[in-house]
This record gives C-alpha cells, sequence and structure tokens, in this order.
C-alpha cells in the first residue's frame, strides 16, 4: 500500500460527525513530556509502522490476541517512509474509506495528523485530525464537509454530550468539519500558549470548558472557533433548552388557540355595540315589476310590487345616504319630448329624491353621459345631490347600463329599470329588491364607487384597481345568507372585464356557469339574444352564448325556453339566429329548445313615446339559480358596456329558494300568455333598423 493509507478497526462503523465526545474517567492522561533545554536539538516525533520494503525499521506489531475492543484494534503494517521522514509529517485525504485494502489518494497539506500518546505508552497508531488551510477562513473549502453534515454535527454535539455527560466531565475532540475519530483521545492538561503541545501542533488550540474542572480540555480548530462566534447558541449546553423552548412554544399556541375558540370573549368585545349598516342574520327579497299600460295576465296570474312603489319606500326607508346608477337620468316626461299623461310616477319619484338632501340624506347619482336631457339631473345638483355623469364612451367604446339603488349600505334594488317614467309606465321590467342585507348592498357600493372615480372629464382607467375596490362576493366565494328562511349563496358579477376589480365574476362568466350548473330546465327572457356585436362595424360573430345553449339543449338534453323581447327597434339579424337554435328542436336532433317572441301591445298615442312598449327584462332562472342582470345578451354589453347582476343559487342539498319560484311563475305566465307569439323570420312586430336599446 502506498504513503497515505489509513487504519480503520474492523467493527468501527460509526456515522461520520464534526465531534466526539467520550468520558474522561475511561483513560487517565499522562504526564507531560518535559520541555526541551534551549539549544538541544528537537528529538524526531516517535512515529510507529513498518518500514518501507528494503528499509530498516521496527518490526510490524502482529495484532493482539483475544476480543477487539477500542484499544486493541488489528493493525496493517504500512509502507516505511523514506528517510529523514516520518508517516506524522505526510498528509491524508479528507474521506477515509471503510475498506482496509482501498488506497486513498493524496491530497494537499489540508490535513495535518496530530498524534496522541495513549496511557499505556508504546507504538500506537496516530490519530489524524484535519486541519483546514490557515488563509481558507470559514469558506468551508471542497475538501470540508457540507453545510448539512456540519450542522448535524453541531446539533448531535450540542443536544447529545455536553448535556447528557455533563459537559465539565468529559474530554471532546472537536475537528472542523471531518471525518471522525475511531477512538476518543485524551490530551495532557497544558496551556496552548505554551508547551511542547503548542509547538508541535500550532493549528490547535485547547480550551477549559466554562465551570469545569482543571485537566479536562476541548481540542479546536480556528474554523470551528470562527463558525461558533456566528452560532445563536454559544453555551456548552444551549441545546438543552431548544427541546424546552419549542415545548413552551407550542403548549402557549394550543392555550391560545382553545381560548379562542372555547372559552367566551372578553365583555368588552361581546358587549361592543355593532357597526352602522351590518347585516342581520336574515334578509328579506321581494320582486319589482312594471306592467306597461293597457297590459293585462288576468285575474290568475302572479301579481309583484311595482317598480314605482318600490322605489318610494327605498326612498322612504333612506335616512342617511342614497346612491344610484343609471342609464337614463329622466324621471320627467317633458325630458324626453314628450308630455303623456302616465308620466306622473317618474314626477313623484323626482320630487320625493329632490327631498333627500332636505331630510339630512346624501344623494350621489353615477349616470351615463351625455343624456339625452339633462334637466333633471340638474335640478338635483342644485338641491345639493351629487351628480358624476360618467363617459365610458371614451373609456371603453361603451355606455353605463348599469341600474342599481344602494340604500344607507343597507337595502338594495337590482333590475332592468331606468330612472327614467317610461321605466315605470310603459316598458316591461323586473327587478329585484333585497332589504336589510348589508353584505350585499356593501359589495354593489363598491362598484358604484368605481363609476364615480372614473366620473368627469380626463378619467382613464387604471391599469390595476385599488384594494378599495375588490369585490366582496364571486362565483368562487359567494356571500352565505338566509334569504327569507333559506340558506342562499349570493354573488355579484358585473361588466366588462375592464372595470371588474380583483376578484369580480365577469358577467358573461355568471350567465355561462348559471346554464352549466342546471340539471332540469332553463328560463331566460332577455330583450336581445345575439350571437354578433351589434353596434360595431365591421360586425363579428360572436358564439359564447349561443355554442353554450346548444351544448346544453343537445348534449345534456336541457330543457331550454327563450322569452326574446321583439319590438320596432328590433335587429332583424336576431330572429335569423334565432330560427337558427330553434330548428334544433325538429326531428332528428329533437333537442328540448323552444323560441318565442314576447310583444307589448301599442295603440293611439303610445306609438308616439319614444323608445317604449317593449319587454325589457333581464334575467334567467334554473333548477339551481336565479339570474337577475342589467345587460342585453350580445357582445357589445359583455366587452364594453357596463352592468351588474345579482346571482343567487340554492346550496347543495338545499330546496329550490322562493326567489326561483317567483321567478319561474312570472316566466310561465309569459310564456302563456297572449302576448307570447311564435318564432317567424321577419316578425310583424319588428320594425328594420335598430335606433338603440335601453
Amino acid at each position: 500500500m502506498s504513503t497515505g493509507t489509513a487504519h480503520r478497526s474492523p467493527s468501527s462503523s460509526q456515522p461520520k460527525a464534526a465531534h466526539l465526545a467520550v468520558q474522561g474517567s475511561a483513560h487517565t492522561l499522562p504526564k507531560a513530556p518535559p520541555t526541551r533545554p534551549p539549544g538541544q536539538p528537537r528529538s524526531p516525533a516517535p512515529c510507529r509502522g513498518p518500514p518501507r520494503p528494503g528499509k530498516t525499521g521496527p518490526p510490524e506489531v502482529p495484532p493482539p490476541a483475544g476480543p477487539l475492543t477500542p484499544r486493541q484494534c488489528p493493525t496493517r503494517s504500512p509502507p516505511a517512509s523514506p528517510p529523514g521522514s516520518s508517516l506524522c509529517s505526510q498528509t491524508l485525504s479528507p474521506r477515509r474509506s471503510s475498506n482496509p485494502d482501498q488506497e486513498l489518494p493524496k491530497t494537499p497539506s489540508s490535513r495535518i495528523p496530530v498524534g496522541m500518546g495513549s496511557p499505556g505508552g508504546g507504538n500506537e497508531q496516530k490519530k489524524l485530525i484535519p486541519h483546514p488551510p490557515p488563509s481558507s477562513g470559514l469558506e468551508n473549502p471542497a475538501p470540508f464537509p457540507t453545510p448539512l453534515r456540519y450542522y448535524c454535527s453541531f446539533l448531535i454535539t450540542r443536544v447529545c454530550c455536553p448535556c447528557a455527560l455533563g459537559g465539565a466531565s468529559q474530554t471532546v475532540l472537536v475537528m472542523a468539519g471531518g471525518p471522525p475519530l475511531q477512538d476518543s483521545e485524551e490530551l495532557p492538561s497544558e496551556d496552548p500558549t505554551q508547551g511542547e503541545l503548542s509547538s508541535k501542533y500550532p493549528s490547535m488550540y485547547l480550551r477549559r470548558p466554562k465551570g469545569s474542572g482543571s485537566g479536562k480540555r476541548k481540542l479546536h480548530s480556528p474554523y470551528d472557533r470562527g463558525a461558533r462566534e456566528k452560532r445563536p447558541f454559544r453555551g456548552p449546553c444551549a441545546g438543552r433548552l431548544l427541546l424546552p423552548a419549542l415545548f413552551l412554544l407550542l403548549l402557549g399556541l394550543a392555550i391560545v388557540g382553545f381560548w379562542t375558540s372555547v372559552l367566551p370573549w372578553p365583555p368588552w368585545e361581546a358587549e361592543a355595540e355593532p357597526a352602522a349598516g351590518d347585516s342581520p342574520a336574515d334578509c328579506s327579497l321581494v320582486l319589482a315589476e312594471s306592467i306597461p299600460e293597457g297590459m293585462s295576465f288576468g285575474p290568475g296570474g302572479p301579481r309583484h310590487l311595482s317598480t314605482h312603489r318600490a322605489w318610494l319606500q327605498l326612498i322612504h326607508r333612506a335616512q342617511s345616504r342614497v346612491d344610484i346608477a343609471a342609464y337614463n337620468f329622466t324621471l320627467r316626461s317633458r325630458a324626453t319630448g314628450s308630455a303623456h299623461p302616465s308620466g306622473w310616477q317618474g314626477h313623484e319619484i323626482l320630487d320625493r329624491l329632490l327631498s333627500l338632501p332636505g331630510r339630512g340624506v346624501r344623494l350621489h347619482v353615477a349616470m351615463n353621459s351625455p343624456q339625452p336631457s339633462d334637466m333633471d339631473a340638474d335640478e338635483l345638483g342644485r338641491r345639493g345631490a351629487t351628480v358624476t355623469p360618467v363617459h365610458m364612451e371614451q373609456l371603453t367604446g361603451g355606455i353605463v347600463h348599469s341600474k342599481f339603488w344602494v340604500v344607507d349600505g343597507r337595502d338594495v334594488y337590482v333590475g332592468s329599470a331606468n330612472l327614467d317614467w317610461r321605466a315605470l309606465t310603459q316598458i316591461k321590467e323586473l327587478g329585484a329588491v333585497l332589504y336589510n342585507c348589508s353584505p350585499v348592498a356593501r359589495d354593489l357600493l363598491s362598484i358604484f364607487n368605481m363609476y364615480q372615480a372614473l366620473g368627469g372629464p380626463g378619467a382613464i382607467l387604471p391599469t390595476a384597481w385599488p384594494p378599495r375596490f375588490s369585490a366582496g362576493s364571486s362565483l368562487q366565494k359567494p356571500i352565505r345568507l338566509h334569504l327569507d328562511g333559506h340558506p342562499a349563496d349570493v354573488y355579484l358579477s358585473s361588466s366588462p372585464p375592464a372595470l371588474c376589480a380583483p376578484g369580480r365574476t365577469s358577467d358573461l362568466q355568471a350567465i355561462l356557469s348559471t346554464l352549466s350548473q342546471a340539471r332540469k330546465f332553463v328560463k331566460v327572457s332577455v330583450m336581445d339574444l345575439m350571437p354578433q356585436c351589434m353596434f360595431c362595424q365591421p360586425k363579428r360573430f360572436w358564439p359564447e352564448l349561443d355554442s353554450a345553449l346548444r351544448a346544453a339543449a343537445c348534449d345534456r338534453r336541457l330543457p331550454i325556453q327563450l322569452l326574446i323581447s321583439c319590438w320596432r327597434h328590433s335587429d332583424p339579424n336576431m330572429f335569423i339566429f334565432l330560427e337558427a337554435l330553434s330548428i334544433l328542436a325538429q326531428p332528428p336532433l329533437s333537442c328540448p329548445l323552444h323560441v318565442k317572441l314576447f310583444s307589448v301591445p301599442v295603440s293611439g298615442d303610445q306609438w308616439q313615446i319614444p323608445y317604449a312598449r317593449m319587454n325589457h327584462n333581464k334575467y334567467m332562472v334554473t333548477d339551481q339559480a336565479a339570474y337577475i342582470g342589467t345587460s342585453n345578451w350580445s357582445h357589445d354589453y359583455f366587452l364594453r358596456t357596463t352592468g351588474v347582476a345579482l346571482v343567487i343559487t340554492r346550496p347543495r342539498g338545499a330546496q329550490m329558494l322562493p326567489v326561483q319560484r317567483e321567478l319561474g311563475a312570472v316566466f310561465e305566465r309569459d310564456w302563456t300568455s297572449p302576448y307570447a307569439l311564435p318564432l317567424s323570420p321577419h316578425p310583424p312586430c319588428a320594425a328594420r333598423g335598430p335606433e338603440g336599446t335601453g
């Protein structure tokens, strides 16, 4: 075997560690050798081992007989050293082989062997202690172990050795991350600044553990000393405090968790007054409907609160603030160039709104700009109301088409009715009023605040909406309510995507999700249903809703009924697209998809009322949910125009909600009424060339 082979006991299988400690009482320390007189040459270090072949030297030591002990390990005879050299001055690789016959390569002098005398003296194998080169500092060069190995060794020594064995009664041989020794050697009690041991091994130093007796020293390398100064726990028994501290921390967390979940809150928390606008446990919902003059459904049909009466109640309940978003703000008939006698209801609503500032109630209105007439808005501004015109066409290319009220952050109206006198008496409208429902009111108020932020000249769309506009509900995280005594999940959706704050569900996504969740039926009543961009040039095909309806009817065999408005400003292309849907019901496909048109009768002077006499509803009801919105179903309304929808779903396993049954009854009343007409490509109720919609 070549020079540099290490000897290892066959029974030595302990893992490598950076620190190894043994009881100091296992062996007795020999006395320190006498100091060499000045001027006398130093005698060569006694280094045991056989000479090279052909060289003279001490004979090979045979292995001892009998059972092996840690102090009696069979050794192999390495080749003799060259003349004038000693095995102690040779270096070893940082690796130690478990195979006695494997040769280890030579390395630079980054490992320095250190020999220590045994209690019995005589020729014995030298212990080799690794030592980093002086220039390496704390950089952990390549021959040294990885940080993981070093810190594992640190934990083993700190936790197990100092406290388990009694730090003052032990001798610890500390290495800077090298391979472990096979057994521990005790050192003479010698000051590291003087004596032969320090002169022979200048890379090591001895240090007495704090509180230990004399004669028990620790051997450290500069590598370990520098690393120790950066350790958080420097005491010899600091590891003993780690586990108790961790246990106390976990115990404290468990006590706090138990206290917050089981024990009652402190009195100042339990007796605190609820904040203004906090919602009670239950919300109530009422459908509000506008039936145009001259229409009658007979005595057996469902009847609901009129839109006129619902708005009057909201104004009467207001105590601090009323917020209204509207497309049109024309409550007086003369603002539209008409003096129809049915306009009295709009006049009454305007008078009640004008009285709010005198009662100390703040009134805020966000409306589309420009308006057909600013007469009513200017009057409100002179009475102390805050009116914000929003130039949405300059921002998104669309309009403000949202229609909702928020009263005192508690009551809500969402529906198809504009702030217009015609919406009360000349147009068929449907909406929902939520009373004492502050979670929904606060969420809707964040959308209103967004419109106000975009009002005025020079407004721009932000690249990212601030957190104060974030959604309070969504398709993924709806608001759980008790609606008329029944559990319900409620969320608000909006459009266009550019005005959907973080967490907000888009209006189109809400419609597609409601369609996909339906299992038994789908009933839709909407003014326009177009798989096309209606107001863009050139017009583009938009198949998302059309494809969803076809897939639900033909793939899932889901019964679908579509009730579409037919009036003098209907787009004639819409009826061709509806024909393409309706034809799916014919054999052999027989998809359960049926389409009808709804026409509001017009007679006498009603022809003189502009943009009136039509079905303006925008709702959908299924066996799983109710959707009440403000947008027509075409690409323009979901891409560029603002809109809001109230989506109410029943939880899994719950019964059908009252609002679902009521909406279903309204749809069946209209579907079976004489105002529901069969679909045709050119119905007589439609006029060519749409001039606008509301």
